[in-house]
């Protein structure tokens, strides 16, 4: 199942109740949204709300994040050295072009993206009583973080 959520909290609750009453799932993937969302706040208030839908040993995984280190020169290199390796730099120049005519481009101008730090999502994950594991590796923009939240179980280790 996929769900257009938004970085409007009160719209993505009204998203839930409508489409995920008694329903339970093994995953829940955020894929590169995050760092659109207006503060920590809201991200906070989307985790709040999704938790309670993971089966018992459910995850939530919150992909490509922005932190500090991120930045769109190191974005665009790792995406341009992918494309080059897998022969698909005309695929990324067709990519870039789109970009830089695109509303996104607008969108980017009038606000900056969301930095989350590890401290920020442990916190969080610890807010709603859940397990949060940083993970390598997840997407290919090396500057960017990927995170596993899991529920608590009483045996496990402290967070990361």
């Amino acid at each position: 199942m996929f769900l257009l959520i938004t970085n409007d909290s009160s719209h993505n609750k009204k998203i839930f109740q409508e489409h995920l009453v008694d329903k339970k799932f093994d995953f829940i993937v955020l894929l590169s949204i995050v760092q659109y969302f207006e503060n920590l706040s809201a991200l906070d208030c989307v985790i709040d709300t999704l938790h309670p839908l993971l089966k018992g040993t459910g995850q939530i995984i919150i992909a490509d994040i922005c932190d500090r280190h991120t930045s769109s020169v190191t974005d665009a290199l790792s995406l341009f050295f992918h494309c080059i390796k897998n022969g698909k730099s005309i695929s990324f120049f067709r990519f870039i072009f789109y970009l830089l005519f695109s509303d996104y481009r607008k969108l980017r101008k009038r606000a900056s993206l969301l930095n989350i730090s590890s401290a920020h999502m442990i916190e969080i994950a610890k807010r709603n009583s859940l397990y949060c594991k940083k993970i390598d590796g997840l997407t290919l923009h090396p500057s960017r973080t990927s995170y596993i939240l899991t529920k608590r179980l009483h045996t496990e280790a402290p967070d990361m």
